[in-house]
């Protein structure tokens, strides 16, 4: 066409009738197509969610396009609001909703011994499993089976929880002579646990479906159990969802970077948790094949999650859920009240959906303390910006400044403490897969220590630290008993450290040495199994209470001095549950 025919003006038979349409009918049109947009990249870092909004504007020509198809031909003009988002109507005044609270959960019978509340997370099945697959990959690998069994790979994982206690800078050291730990090397030589830990496997590595996409196949079984537990435990109140990092360096196409964490580098992990700490629910971010229901994606990674994991589990009307800017939406607060639970975190200035806020150079003008707050017209949410040494925003469908209280802060200036106001809104390539694995062992040792320590406190008792708790695990899974697979080849020698506790020492030695012996746990000395008496040369004081007598017969086992005589049975009450 020429120039004189594109300039030409249609006559009024040809000119497109224009259809008018005000603001309500543009944002139902975004909500009928709110529902055909997803976030199907997930998206891959934290900075990338800055200027993600769950409630996108659709481009205009989708709209044009899904109504002249409707309209036959019919041009229609379609304006979006100039807000990125929908907005909300909001109004300066006091959040005064009344928020309810949740029938307290009653607890739960414990255990005794802490291996019990550690062995209802990993059973005997899952060490079965892992011995099996452990055997059957080193077929797949040398030829030759490693034979090794579920006994063996308790001890296995139970030198790996001691080497946590201890944390020495090498695997070598722990049976060196200078560095030897006696729990570890003399439960496994090194050489054994090396060529363990170079073939532990929990699937066969030959079974995989091509059109399986999850990238955490290997550990896929013990996430799986450890989630099973996790998701049987009562929550309480008051939630908290967070993210939480496995610290991994190697090469692997999952591992994530998060500025200012202890550890920027590793493997990311989203947990819902208890107010007391435990986990009940957790998905390891795997990039655009995050596991999430398909009903959450359109809200966006961060929302999503909370709900994802939220919906997992059946959680009591008015629970309570916090979590930081990284989750926090308008969106998300709105779906939580049609759950019929509360959310309240901070959020970031670019998802406020048009709310004016006062800016910081007015606040800072009114002083440290101060504090602005909107409310939603619906009324169901609000937000609420707080000037501390630098200003955050709360968003939340619970509570909004509510009462006033007075916090403690110090100051640069003055060189002292000062009273300041806060809303109470305010106050409330190496092997990654033994990292997770591991992991998901420390996890279960975790939610199972304040399980304990919740049990101890229902019955008024007093109950151990997380450390000696863990020691008490490692113990009682090192000397687990059983058929253990059977050691071909020459004994190998002892080390000089050995040689010295072996050898006979002559009496004027042994009177200026004490010996001091430690006893077992109660998993242990209480397991009914593999304890032998054997006399020895010297005598030592017998180590069941209130017998004060010496005596030389010993426990094989449990390495300590027990009374064996007619006329007293200290080694039978000893091994006696009481």
């Amino acid at each position: 066409m020429d120039g004189s025919q594109n300039s030409a003006e249609p006559g009024p038979s040809q000119r497109p009738r224009r259809l008018c349409v005000n603001q309500q009918q543009i944002l139902n049109i975004f909500d009928q197509i709110d529902s055909d947009i997803s976030d199907t990249d997930l998206l891959d870092s934290d900075e990338e969610q800055d200027d993600y909004d769950p409630r996108p504007n659709a481009g205009t020509a989708a709209v044009s396009s899904r109504e002249s198809a409707s309209t036959e031909g019919e041009e229609v003009d379609v304006r979006p609001p100039p807000m990125k988002g929908r907005t909300k109507v909001w109004k300066k005044k006091k959040f005064d909703k009344a928020y309810k609270s949740t029938a307290p959960s009653l607890p739960v019978p414990g255990h005794d011994e802490p291996i019990n509340y550690f062995a209802e997370y990993l059973t005997e099945d899952f060490f079965e499993i892992t011995a099996n697959q452990t055997n059957l990959y080193s077929v797949q690998k040398t030829g030759k089976s490693i034979d090794t069994n579920a006994v063996e790979m308790k001890k296995f994982f139970g030198i790996h929880v001691a080497m946590g206690v201890f944390n020495l800078p090498r695997y070598r050291m722990y049976w060196g002579t200078r560095t030897r730990i006696p729990l570890i090397a003399d439960t496994m030589n090194f050489n054994r646990f090396s060529r363990l830990r170079s073939f532990v496997h929990l699937v066969d590595n030959t079974s995989k479906d091509p059109d399986n996409l999850d990238r955490l196949w290997k550990v896929r079984p013990i996430i799986d159990i450890v989630q099973k537990k996790t998701q049987t435990i009562s929550p309480s109140e008051h939630l908290s969802c967070d993210e939480q990092m496995v610290p991994f360096t190697g090469n692997l196409d999952i591992k994530q970077y998060i500025r200012g964490k202890p550890c920027p580098w590793g493997i990311k992990i989203f947990v819902l948790c208890n107010a007391d700490g435990r986990v009940l629910s957790f998905e390891i971010y795997q990039g655009k094949k995050t596991n999430m229901a398909e009903e959450y994606k359109s809200f966006g990674l961060g929302a999503g999650m909370v709900l994802n994991l939220a919906g997992r589990l059946q959680l009591v009307k008015f629970t309570k859920l916090y979590f930081d800017n990284f989750f926090t939406s308008l969106a998300l607060l709105e779906r939580l009240s049609e759950m019929g639970l509360y959310g309240t975190g901070t959020i970031r200035s670019n998802r406020l959906q048009g709310a004016m806020l006062e800016t910081d150079s007015d606040m800072k003008k009114r002083g440290r303390g101060s504090f602005c707050e909107v409310v939603a017209s619906s009324g169901d949410s609000c937000l609420v910006k707080w000037m501390d040494n630098r200003s955050v925003i709360l968003a939340s469908n619970m509570i909004g400044s509510g009462a006033v209280n007075k916090v403690r802060r110090w100051c640069k200036q003055t060189k002292a403490y000062l009273q300041v106001d806060q809303p109470q809104v305010v106050s409330l390539s190496k092997k990654w897969t033994m990292r997770l694995i591991f992991h998901m062992v420390d996890l279960s040792i975790c939610n199972s220590w304040l399980e304990y320590v919740a049990d101890r406190k229902a019955k008024a008792e007093r109950s151990m630290d997380l450390l000696s708790f863990r020691m008490e695990i490692a113990e009682a899974l090192t000397s687990a008993e059983g058929m253990t697979p059977r050691r071909r080849g020459r004994p190998r020698s002892l080390t000089s450290s050995e040689e010295d506790e072996h050898e006979n020492v002559d009496e004027s030695a042994s009177r200026k040495r004490k010996m001091k012996f430690q006893r077992p746990c109660s998993a242990v000395k209480n397991d009914a199994f593999s304890h032998w008496p054997q006399k020895v040369k010297g005598q030592s004081r017998c180590k069941n209470s209130p017998c004060v007598l010496k005596t030389r017969t010993m426990c094989l086992k449990c390495n300590v001095p027990l009374c064996l005589e007619e006329d007293r049975n200290c080694f039978k009450e000893f091994h006696i549950k009481k």
